[in-house]
């Protein structure tokens, strides 16, 4: 799992039920340590997994300790759907304690520049209690790892939360990669169980397990976690298959996830080209596959999108409609209701598949 990421130590990767509890035991790790002034800064375009905990820690938790954190939201290019990163500068300052910003938009597809919020974070001058300076970055990888080559040492990022269910293994099974830094002097979310050292709970003093063991309370999902660990190998044999074993692992992956990007590029791209040209499609999000994600969400005009997925399913095509929990966006781009149609292609669909799914929106449109 490590590996797969980028991470130099297993033991800055914890494990979690998914991206959302990932988030939220990032949240409520460091939530002792904000100052009454604080601020965090997040963006529009955000899954409602990183919004609501933030949201709730700066309205509902923290003012019943007196404290006043400010939450600022950064824009984005309605037209484009690119992350506003000036607006974002603009509202990072000396008292921004953290950036929370998706990887990749599970609505607009788009790839915000991870190397350019880092460096804003990391000039913004905030002085944490374990002595770093600089706002913390988490990055929702959710819907960037499975399709992205991902390496957090080289990217510089503080905090990935990513879901193994979004690439091929079972749902249950969560990724939190912490930066050693501030995870040796990071509050447990959890606590009992495993996270304690043994015999080291007395009247007078708990003392808590090593890393990463320390963030281990209760009952792992042992099973998942073993699928969740082979399907990081699993994925890399099928796109490599027997090639490039004399490398390591940290490389051989870095080729499987390239090669799976350009793959998922290329089938995208499709999709965008063919119904932007379909009259009565709005299809939101970047243009240009090489800036997003492998989603293609859209409209079609005088359709509800719930009704259009069901016409697919009918076709037998999976898609799914509503607001993809990515709720601000929709508000943002004004659609009424805010939902919209979604299409996902991954490693194992076809271009064939995708012409096939062209025509079934078309047909749909002109109707």
């Amino acid at each position: 799992m490590a590996a797969f990421i980028g991470s130099k130590d297993w033991r800055n990767v914890l494990l979690y039920r998914g991206t959302t509890e990932a988030i939220n035991a990032v949240m409520y790790s460091l939530m002792t340590e904000f100052e009454d002034g604080d601020n965090i800064v997040t963006t529009h375009m955000e899954h409602n997994s990183n919004y609501i905990p933030w949201y709730a820690l700066c309205r509902e938790i923290t003012p019943k300790f007196g404290r006043k954190i400010e939450l600022r939201i950064a824009g984005f290019d309605r037209e484009s759907g690119e992350l506003d990163l000036e607006d974002l500068e603009r509202k990072v300052d000396e008292k921004t304690k953290i950036i929370c910003c998706t990887g990749a938009s599970n609505f607009l597809g788009t790839k915000p520049p991870i190397e350019k919020i880092v460096s804003i974070g990391r000039k913004s001058g905030y002085q944490h209690p374990n002595g770093l300076s600089g706002s913390y970055v988490l990055i929702d990888g959710a819907h960037l790892v499975p399709n992205t080559p991902v390496d957090v040492e080289k990217m510089g990022i503080d905090f990935l939360a990513w879901s193994f269910h979004k690439m091929l293994a079972p749902v249950g099974v969560g990724g939190l990669f912490v930066r050693r830094e501030i995870l040796e002097t990071l509050m447990p979310f959890q606590y009992g169980g495993d996270m304690i050292a043994e015999g080291k709970v007395t009247a007078e003093k708990v003392e808590y397990n090593e890393l990463p063991w320390k963030f281990t309370a209760g009952t792992p999902n042992i099973i998942g976690t073993i699928l969740a660990g082979e399907v990081t190998e699993l994925i890399v044999d099928m796109v490599l298959g027997e090639r490039y074993r004399h490398i390591s692992k940290e490389e051989r992956t870095e080729k499987a996830m390239e090669a799976i990007q350009e793959y998922e590029r290329g089938l995208t791209q499709y999709l965008i080209d063919e119904l932007t040209s379909i009259d009565g499609v709005t299809v939101y999000g970047p243009k240009d596959a090489s800036r997003k994600t492998s989603v293609i969400s859209f409209n079609i005009a005088g359709q509800h999108p719930m009704d259009v997925a069901r016409q697919l399913d009918e076709v037998g095509i999976e898609s799914r409609a509503g607001c993809h929990c990515a709720t601000l966006a929709h508000h943002y781009l004004g659609i009424n209701p805010p939902a919209s149609c979604r299409i996902s292609p991954y490693i194992y669909n076809t271009m064939e598949e995708m012409r096939y799914v062209v025509r079934a929106i078309g047909k749909i449109a002109s109707a």
